[in-house]
């Protein structure tokens, strides 16, 4: 019984995370469709740039959000890579 609940505790889990991630997905594609059919995408990586690494008030990079970008884009995949990296040493039997 209690291999019942953790079975549909995981599927439960399984569900909301496919529903979370297929409707980013589909909102992803839908944000560039609208964005390259009305011409937009010119302006795309001047305003990317200036979200990401300049100033709100000023014309100059502001080095220490680049900087905590760049290292929170590192522990994110130091993080995922562990995570992978776990999974297939916990699947694979024991060597003989």
């Amino acid at each position: 019984m209690q291999d019942l609940y953790k079975v549909k505790e995981v599927l439960a889990y399984l569900l909301n995370f496919e529903l979370i991630f297929f409707s980013s997905i589909f909102a992803t594609i839908v944000f560039l469709v609208g964005l390259f059919t009305t011409g937009e995408h010119h302006v795309l990586k001047a305003q990317l740039l200036g979200v990401l690494f300049f100033d709100s008030g000023k014309d100059d990079l502001d080095y220490y959000k680049g900087a905590t970008i760049v290292s929170d884009l590192l522990s994110a995949v130091s993080y995922f890579y562990t995570l992978r990296k776990e999974k297939g040493t916990a699947t694979r039997p024991p060597a003989s």
